[in-house]
């Protein structure tokens, strides 16, 4: 896609993949990049690449011995194009939790979180090869909808008031890290 369609995952992937790829010509770079996908639904993790066959068992969230957040189980899969990781994000996009709202006919009602890792390559002076690692991490939130709105009920209305819980919870604490 070109213009004012492409979104935010996809400029921002589309600029990472140009300049390794311009760093591979000029600076004789080597890379290798993988995405995970996971989804939080109803405080459940699921790994949307591993689907049918994931279970909530398979994915973690733990602290590791440097204090660090380290998420585990999520299959990875080799990305080698823009294009790669949109088929990804198409492939989570259908498996992730949605429910039909009077807004909206496919009302997300999970978050989506995709992990972009790099891996890149230069050879050293010496003859040995240097090796840089990065990530990237986007996140999808589920959309706040007002609940008179929506019409919704039952489980789908207490969906959208964890929803809307949550969001505002994240709200207070980005708006306390930018007072920090």
């Amino acid at each position: 896609r070109d213009g004012a369609d492409r979104g935010v995952i996809d400029r921002f992937v589309s600029s990472i993949f140009e300049g390794l790829e311009s760093r591979g010509r000029d600076e004789g770079l080597t890379f290798e990049a993988e995405v995970r996908l996971l989804e939080i639904h109803n405080e459940v993790l699921t790994d949307l690449l591993a689907l049918p066959s994931s279970t909530a068992a398979d994915v973690y969230i733990r602290e590791d011995k440097r204090g660090r957040h380290v998420i585990g189980g999520l299959v990875r899969r080799s990305v080698s194009s823009v294009e790669d990781v949109g088929t990804c994000l198409k492939i989570g996009g259908e498996l992730r939790a949605t429910a039909a709202t009077a807004m909206n006919d496919v009302s997300s009602r999970s978050h989506m979180v995709l992990l972009l890792d790099i891996t890149m390559r230069r050879p050293s002076a010496e003859g040995s090869t240097d090796e840089f690692r990065s990530r990237v991490t986007f996140v999808d939130l589920a959309g706040s909808e007002r609940l008179k709105k929506t019409g919704a009920t039952g489980k789908t209305r207490k969906e959208g008031i964890d929803i809307n819980r949550g969001l505002l919870a994240l709200g207070n604490v980005i708006n306390a890290l930018g007072d920090a």
